[in-house]
């Protein structure tokens, strides 16, 4: 008999889709060393139980017996949820989940995301599957993907029948296909754990329609499946042999500038759905630089309309991503993509860097009655420390005349651009990082990639700078006097379209210039003063800043937004 486990169970009654489950998941660490800090489960099922989705140490696992399965029961409500297991309690102990097994199927499917998934419409205990994995040990896991996309009408029930149920076979409705990415695609899936050689003979249902499954790969008219060594996907459109769209696909050439990048050597590459975003270096996806000019390219073979990537360099045995969200290029012939410096989301050349400086930050928790200060105190984490991020964090030191402000120093700071984080406690050991929720001026703050938000800070020069920050927050009043650079300058409007006014004081004169993200000066009016009117000529839709200096060479930064 063939031994089958179903990680969606069947759907009950419109009233229960939104009760409260009790879910059992469930992981075999078999071959793997536990780490001390144990055995963890994050995903997005943690914020309907009051907790924050995607907290690596927020769902601990345990031990059941002596065996090496680890479990941990939730309570959560019907529906679809991605989740990840780890050997830790942060992300350094995270699993690779294998293409087969991820929410993309290595088939591109919401965004290339490289998730587990499960479904729930009723208490269960899901199967414990291997740490890494796809199935439980000694299994293979199959995912029976239907595309339903060419349909004119799809029924709230989605189902697989074959002469794998047991004991009834060929039962409709009795094993449920599930929509993991509602809304964005309408590819319905089931998973079938079995062994080597099992022969699966099957059809989709579309409510109560069974396909016609044509007669070129059909086998006594139904689907056939036989496992072999390996997880895999058995994906096909419904009522058809193949897929029910095969995109065209043409040349598409990347180019990444590497000029203001510090610490690169000579080892890029990307990461995408193109090739399962693997986590450490890939050879297949190398950029190269043919004439020794900083700017990397590589063409590759894609299927139109969309192409999503993230460039990354190795050096010392450290795989370095780059920041902001993933790259995404829409397309339909041959394209060479324009030159993008390294870690940008907008296309242009990198600017040149400055000389390393001393940079000086500090932050002020005092002014929020709510907040609670960590006993592991206040700390310090960015990108362009080494390690980088939780790595290489850093206690900050109370301020000696401040009450609630903490500050530190990184000498030698290289990056012409940095990001970076206060943290409430020890990031290594369950500190909490600002999460800027609520936060209403976003002009300190860009996308980090992972569904979050980072401060960013670009260096104007290579002179020693101090970044203030009241904590959570783009506010820098954190009680010092305030100096040229806290200054507020009145720019409206702000967001603008054609040209918006800056006002300066008339009895002094400044340099302002118009600077992007990447530290590009597009523009510089040397000795404004009184009302200054900015144009937007040059300007794609986007954030800029706005320097001024004045006479005695003192910096005051301001954000403007062109739309």
């Amino acid at each position: 008999m063939k031994k089958m486990y179903s990680l969606v169970v069947a759907l009950l009654t419109t009233v229960a889709l939104f009760a409260q489950r009790n879910v059992t998941i469930q992981v075999d660490m078999t071959g793997q060393t536990i780490s001390a800090n144990g055995v963890h489960v994050a995903g997005d099922f943690q914020g309907p139980a009051g907790g924050t989705n995607w907290t690596p140490n927020g769902t601990p696992m345990t031990q059941v017996g002596t065996s090496n399965i680890y479990a941990a029961t939730v309570n959560i409500p019907d529906g679809a949820y991605h989740l990840k297991f780890i050997n830790d309690n942060d992300w350094a102990g995270v699993e690779g989940v294998p293409a087969e097994c991820q929410v993309s199927l290595g088939m591109g499917l919401d965004n290339g995301s490289d998730n587990r998934w499960m479904a729930i419409t009723s208490d269960t205990t899901l199967p414990a599957i291997q740490f890494g994995g796809c199935a439980p040990a000694g299994m293979y896991a199959i995912t029976f993907a239907a595309d339903l996309s060419q349909e004119a009408t799809v029924a709230d029930t989605v189902s697989i029948a074959g002469d794998f149920q047991v004991p009834n076979t060929w039962t409709p409705k009795a094993d449920i296909m599930y929509d993991v990415v509602p809304g964005s695609d309408s590819v319905f899936r089931y998973v079938y754990f079995g062994n080597t050689d099992d022969t699966i003979n099957y059809k989709f249902i579309n409510g109560s329609a069974w396909e016609n499954v044509p007669g070129a790969c059909a086998v006594n008219g139904n689907r056939q499946f036989i496992i072999g060594t390996a997880n895999a996907v058995a994906s096909n459109c419904i009522n058809a042999c193949g897929a029910c769209f095969i995109p065209d696909t043409f040349n598409l050439t990347l180019q990444v500038d590497m000029n203001g990048v510090c610490g690169f050597s000579d080892t890029l590459d990307f990461a995408g759905p193109f090739n399962g975003w693997p986590g450490s270096f890939d050879p297949n996806t190398q950029f190269t630089d043919a004439n020794s000019d900083g700017i990397y390219e590589i063409t590759v073979r894609a299927p139109s309309p969309e192409f999503t990537y993230k460039a990354r360099f190795h050096t010392n045995g450290n795989t370095n991503w780059e920041g902001g969200n993933n790259k995404v290029i829409m397309f339909n012939g041959d394209t060479t993509v324009a030159v993008r410096c390294f870690g940008s989301d907008a296309y242009g050349p990198c600017a040149p860097v400055p000389a390393p400086s001393d940079l000086t930050f500090m932050v002020d928790v005092s002014q929020d009655p709510n907040f609670i200060p960590s006993g592991d105190g206040i700390w310090f984490i960015g990108d362009f420390t080494s390690p980088a991020w939780q790595g290489g964090a850093i206690q900050m030191t109370p301020h000696s005349t401040l009450p609630g402000v903490f500050e530190t120093s990184v000498n030698g700071v290289c990056p012409g651009k940095i990001n970076f984080k206060f943290v409430n406690g020890d990031p290594n050991n369950g500190g909490v990082e600002e999460d800027f929720a609520g936060l209403q001026d976003s002009s300190c703050t860009e996308p980090s990639g992972a569904g979050g938000l980072n401060r960013f800070y670009v260096r104007p020069d290579d002179q020693p700078q101090t970044i203030k920050a009241i904590y959570n927050t783009c506010q820098n009043n954190i009680g010092l006097e305030e100096s040229f650079a806290e200054r507020t300058f009145s720019i409206y409007p702000n967001p603008f379209t054609g040209q918006t006014t800056l006002q300066l004081d008339n009895e002094e004169s400044y340099t302002v210039s118009i600077v992007d993200l990447n530290g590009r000066v597009l523009e510089t009016l040397p000795e404004a003063s009184g009302k200054v009117t900015l144009s937007a000529r040059n300007m794609a839709p986007g954030v800029y800043m706005i320097r001024i200096r004045n006479a005695a060479g003192a910096l005051n930064i301001n954000k403007v937004i062109v739309q």
